[in-house]
């Protein structure tokens, strides 16, 4: 499974946001391929897990920014970074049983009853995996990119996608919130034909990096979650992003307006040392304002 430490966005007026569930969950969780790694699986999800629940958090509950960094993206957009404290999001443990169940390429909407001022809702998706770079760029498209540099001694080992969903089962699932007894509520979710989101996973060994790519993001703004990161501004090709290391990992992690709709990509490794931060930076310099391989 992946996941992600890694929070996102919403935009400046942090108490006048009102965003719909599927803005604030797309690529929450994915679950690919069965492995012996459970500890790369763990660490992917978790990775994965971050992407939204900020949004979450800040839409839903309070919250403040500890650190705040104003970025100047590619093509001189401006964008913020904010590392974030404050909020509660739900434990693994209440929702396991069920996503387990699911099939792939669905996703579980799980809702917290009580205490939920905004119906806030977060969707956790099971991906579809591929075993090649030309069976998940056909899946794509035009928006797809992949690295052409990568680090001595990395090889593609896998990749997977979600898809879309439409946002009808939040009415469904805000009218039971106000006649159960339960305290959380589920819906399994069938796809859409777009896709949201994609993940490319390349290996050395024991140690894993992994280039995300998130579509039609819905903010101009990168929001993470404090867990004792530093976070610092990076130069790739002439415009800056955020180079983080938290929880054992560091990343890459940016914003790019194409045709009027957002892209994060986002590009982590399973382990720190000397060369985590060059090695994440020749991958993010390799994929900028790439053009379909």
């Amino acid at each position: 499974m992946k996941d992600s430490q890694s929070i996102d966005e919403i935009k400046k007026a942090f108490d006048q946001i009102s965003l719909p569930p599927i803005d604030v969950t797309q690529a929450v969780m994915s679950e690919i391929y069965d492995r012996k790694d459970k500890g790369v699986l763990f660490m992917r999800k978790k990775i994965i897990i971050g992407i939204l629940v900020a949004l979450v958090l800040i839409s839903s509950v309070g919250f403040a920014a500890v650190k705040i960094l104003d970025l100047n993206g590619p093509g001189n957009i401006p964008y913020k970074f904010q590392i974030i404290n404050g909020g509660d999001y739900i434990p693994q443990e209440i929702y396991q049983e069920e996503f387990d169940k699911l099939e792939r390429g669905k996703a579980l909407a799980v809702m917290k009853v009580h205490n939920n001022p905004k119906n806030s809702i977060i969707l956790h998706l099971k991906s579809t995996a591929v075993r090649s770079i030309d069976e998940i760029s056909e899946k794509i498209g035009d928006r797809f990119k992949s690295p052409d540099v990568l680090p001595e001694g990395y090889t593609f080992s896998e990749a997977d996608y979600n898809n879309k969903f439409p946002d009808s089962y939040s009415a469904d699932l805000i009218a039971e919130s106000k006649i159960t007894n339960k305290d959380y509520i589920f819906k399994v979710l069938e796809p859409s034909n777009e896709i949201s989101s994609y993940s490319l996973t390349y290996k050395n060994g024991e140690t894993s990096i992994f280039v995300s790519v998130l579509f039609d993001y819905p903010s101009t703004d990168i929001y993470q979650m404090n867990s004792g990161q530093k976070a610092d501004k990076i130069n790739i090709n002439n415009f800056e992003a955020i180079y983080c290391e938290h929880n054992g990992i560091g990343e890459i992690t940016w914003l790019e307006n194409q045709n009027g709709s957002i892209t994060q990509y986002a590009i982590r490794s399973t382990t720190l040392g000397k060369d985590t931060k060059a090695n994440l930076k020749m991958i993010a310099e390799s994929l900028h304002s790439k053009q379909k391989k």
